[in-house]
């Protein structure tokens, strides 16, 4: 069993596009999107998901834990924390995203993993009040179970930038020059100017 798990892809559908686009050249069994979406919608959507890995051993796939959408696990929650959102048992593997940062995250003879963002990645440390600086690629990953056997496998897959800020200014979307400002450099690191 493969399954290809992605994450918060806050409405990127050109970044969207490059992982699918990856993925048609790379054997899966399924996909799985561990994104939040609109209230309507997610009334009727499972919290969790669950699916069976085969060798007694299952997947349980959420956005940010098990008991609720916006929880979120970072790589330096404390573990009882961790322990208390997810309550692991060592049968079964934990994948959610919410928090765009791909880590694996160690619980006895388990795991929690996060395959990060396919539509607003980013490097962590950053003040998330002020401008996010955004990566231009979009990130997720592949969960591979073969008998006894667990592989992960994290992917980052570069997009097209300059098509998804033409997308953004013309879109109509409130406020574009705020998403645009994600991905393109701040003056001050733009460094002196050649003439």
């Amino acid at each position: 069993m493969r399954i290809a798990l992605i994450s918060d892809t806050h409405g990127n559908a050109v970044a969207l596009e490059a992982v699918l686009d990856d993925l048609a050249g790379t054997p899966h069994d399924r996909i799985a999107h561990l994104a939040a979406a609109d209230l309507e919608w997610m009334r009727g959507f499972p919290a969790t998901l669950d699916v069976p890995l085969g060798g007694g051993r299952r997947l349980c796939a959420y956005h940010g834990s098990p008991r609720s959408f916006d929880e979120i696990i970072q790589p330096d929650t404390p573990e009882s924390d961790v322990r208390a959102m997810l309550d692991p048992r060592d049968d079964t593997i934990y994948a959610g995203g919410h928090t765009h940062v791909q880590f694996v995250r160690h619980l006895g003879l388990t795991f929690h993993m996060n395959p990060g963002s396919a539509g607003l990645a980013y490097r962590p440390g950053q003040d998330l009040a002020g401008d996010v600086r955004a990566d231009p690629w979009a990130e997720y990953a592949l969960l591979s179970a073969e008998n006894t056997r667990l592989a992960i496998e994290f992917r980052r897959v570069l997009f097209d930038v300059d098509r998804l800020i033409a997308a953004y200014r013309a879109s109509g979307r409130p406020d574009p020059d705020a998403a645009v400002r994600a991905y393109t450099p701040p003056r001050d690191r733009l460094g002196p100017r050649r003439r």
